[in-house]
């Protein structure tokens, strides 16, 4: 059983691989790779539970992965004359009242994106965790994995006959 056990934990690594594969593409996709401290942050774990139960773990030790998937909950707060000084620095000519400032800085405190902003990736900038586990079940990651576990355990448990069904499932 040791053997089953084996081929069941390195077949679930290879798939956590995939999976990692797929949420660092997402995150460069999406533009979230400043000092790719999220992307390299992801680990895949197999854990042993009672009962023989196995289970893989796609983790990250990261504390901003989720406000880089949800979204920051507010913008940011500038102030209407850091704004005016900006804008004449950068010789923004359409930005000349206090109160044109005061609406860009109200605008910002309720929305704020990065430089690629809500066009980046064909408009998607958030979400990428379920945009990326989505992405790997159409490429049939679990189904492979199934497929693989099952052939290596017919084969070391001497199964040729095709009438022998085994019964796994990956979830």
């Amino acid at each position: 059983m040791s053997e089953i056990r084996d081929i069941i934990k390195t077949e679930l690594k290879k798939g956590g691989k995939i999976y990692i594969q797929e949420l660092q593409r997402e995150l460069g996709e999406q533009k979230h790779r400043a000092y790719d401290n999220l992307y390299k942050s992801f680990r895949a774990e197999v854990v042993e539970y009672g009962y023989g139960s196995l289970s893989l773990s796609i983790t990250s030790n990261s504390s901003y992965l989720w406000i880089v998937n949800n979204g920051a909950p507010n913008g940011v707060k500038v102030e209407a004359d850091v704004i005016l000084a900006w804008a004449k620095q950068k010789g923004l000519d359409w930005i000349k009242t206090k109160k044109q400032a005061q609406s860009i800085a109200n605008e910002l405190a309720n929305e704020y994106y990065t430089p690629g902003g809500k066009l980046v990736a064909g408009g998607r900038r958030y979400f990428f965790v379920g945009i990326a586990m989505e992405e790997a079940e159409r490429r049939g990651v679990l189904k492979d994995i199934e497929k693989s576990i099952e052939k290596q355990v017919q084969a070391v448990m001497g199964w040729d006959d095709p009438k022998t069904v085994l019964q796994l499932n990956v979830g």
